[in-house]
């Protein structure tokens, strides 16, 4: 037992620590525990799943003896990459990965322009994405607007509709930049919604289901990067 542990003990008894045995079993009303000196490696924070490929293949072989590695994915926009088990049941955690959040404020309202923009830089073209943006085109004189909604679609009359209310169903499927740049962003379900005066808004609709298609995608962008190592046994991937 090296200094530093005995100088713990004598602080936890000094400060009324106490262990009794009864019936063989040993009992204590202290907190006591293991101290361990240990070097162990600073955790490095990346923002992109492609940043930790090349320093765990330099790395695993040359700085760890604690193998396989484990890549974790704890959710659609973070993985962490530990250690197996050393000799004293301990892990290191040497990389994390964490994806940056999604500028688009599901759930609020915003004006005309802002949500014209956010629709053109924050979410993958697709057809639903086209198909909003050429709605919008027609209702973009917001002067007068008035809303209709019979629950299956809502139609829109400004003033400048000539040829009368456009109508555009509330449900749209979209692909928001949710997750990592590396992977296919996946699409789910939006309901969409109009206010009078022009306030644009969408609200998630699928119950969350797409964060599982998003760990889905990472577990296989690493799948790819990792095929060697996973095959040798020294990466696991846990998703």
């Amino acid at each position: 037992m090296d200094g530093s542990a005995v100088r713990e003990i004598q602080r936890l008894v000094e400060k009324g620590a106490q262990i009794v045995e009864v019936d063989g079993k040993t009992f204590t009303n202290g907190d006591y525990h293991i101290l361990r000196h240990k070097d162990k490696a600073e955790t490095l924070g990346f923002n992109n799943l492609s940043s930790i490929v090349p320093i765990l293949r330099n790395e695993i072989e040359n700085e760890f003896s604690e193998i396989p590695f484990y890549i974790v994915i704890n959710d659609h926009k973070n993985v962490s990459v530990i250690t197996s088990l050393d000799n004293e049941k301990d892990r290191e955690r040497p990389y994390e990965v964490q994806a940056e959040n999604c500028g688009f404020t599901f759930g609020r309202y915003y004006c005309y322009e802002d949500f014209v923009i956010a629709l053109r830089s924050m979410f993958v073209q697709n057809d639903g994405r086209d198909q909003l943006l050429a709605f919008l085109k027609t209702v973009n004189d917001i002067e007068g607007v008035e809303i209709g909604d019979d629950g299956v679609t809502q139609r829109v009359t400004t003033q400048s509709t000539v040829s009368g209310a456009k109508a555009i169903p509330p449900i749209q499927r979209l692909a928001p930049y949710r997750t990592f740049s590396e992977i296919m962003q996946p699409e789910s379900d939006f309901l969409f919604r109009v206010k009078q005066g022009g306030q644009f808004a969408l609200f998630e609709a699928d119950g969350g289901a797409w964060k599982h298609k998003a760990r889905a995608n990472i577990a296989e962008y690493y799948l790819n990067e990792f095929t060697d190592l996973i095959s040798e046994g020294k990466v696991i991937i846990l998703s």
